[in-house]
């Protein structure tokens, strides 16, 4: 007997989608907002808002994750299972322990905070640079 209706169309589905660029479009899309926080950390260093500087390079690197997670094919908008998916994307790009003590900012002290948000920036800055995209993709 054949399969039933809706798990033929499951298929179907899932061979578009397989078709699609989408790794490549959530991860352009993930990377432009990145561009936008890493100026915006730039920016508040330069200015001594230093404060500010260590916020914004939290969403900064949230958005490096979620580009490096995404050229990897997962991709959710809930932090709800974050780390579950580091885990499943296993990036060689970001090692989950070294991405792991940034989140938890480790190395953060309150004496140098400027050093944190620094090092998240070069983070981010390198993990942009290690993301590969297809070719004419555009978000």
């Amino acid at each position: 007997m054949g399969r039933p209706a809706a798990e033929e169309w499951l298929e179907e589905r899932k061979r578009q989608l397989a078709g699609l660029p989408l790794t490549s479009m959530m991860a352009l899309r993930a990377l432009h907002m990145l561009d936008i926080y890493t100026e915006d950390v730039v920016g508040q260093l330069k200015a001594g808002d230093v404060r500010s500087a260590v916020l914004t390079a939290r969403i900064a690197l949230r958005y490096a994750v979620d580009a490096l997670l995404a050229s990897h094919g997962e991709f959710g908008e809930s932090p709800k299972w974050f780390a579950r998916r580091y885990l499943a994307a296993d990036p060689t790009e970001l090692s989950f322990d070294d991405w792991w003590a940034l989140e938890t900012m480790r190395s953060y002290d309150p004496e140098a905070p400027e050093r944190w948000a620094e090092e998240v920036l070069t983070t981010c800055q390198r993990i942009a640079s290690e993301i590969s995209v297809a070719p004419g993709v555009t978000v």
